[in-house]
């Protein structure tokens, strides 16, 4: 399991980097359904990868962004330069999450918690 542990940690890594540049895109263009569309597969990808190869933290935190990014795929929401901030923040939190060994500190929890009501307030 280790090895495949390691190849969703490269893959994640590569997710994590196509979301800061679709983040790019969003803040000049936050209608591009095209890039919303790519954003929330990230997430989707995250967090059902986190899951599958013990990253439960990283599955945990995914769905509170995932929910959001569904709705604006649905037209329920709009992109607001609120959401990509904490976005963008999130996404440096998956990259601390990933260096995190199996058990994660309450540091890293805390913030996990933190992102997660900032986005349930949007």
């Amino acid at each position: 399991m280790t090895n495949f542990r390691e190849k969703f940690i490269t893959e994640a890594n590569n997710l994590i980097q196509n979301l800061e540049e679709s983040l790019e895109k969003l803040e000049k263009n936050p209608k591009d359904t095209e890039t919303i569309f790519s954003v929330f597969r990230v997430i989707h990808s995250l967090k059902g990868g986190g899951g599958m190869f013990g990253f439960e933290e990283i599955s945990n935190f995914s769905t509170s962004l995932e929910d959001i990014y569904n709705q604006i795929r649905n037209g329920e929401k709009q992109v607001t330069t609120e959401l990509i901030e904490v976005t963008r923040e999130s996404a440096i939190h998956y990259k601390n999450l990933l260096k995190e060994d199996i058990e994660i500190s309450s540091d890293i929890k805390k913030v996990s918690k933190m992102l997660i009501k900032k986005v349930s307030a949007l």
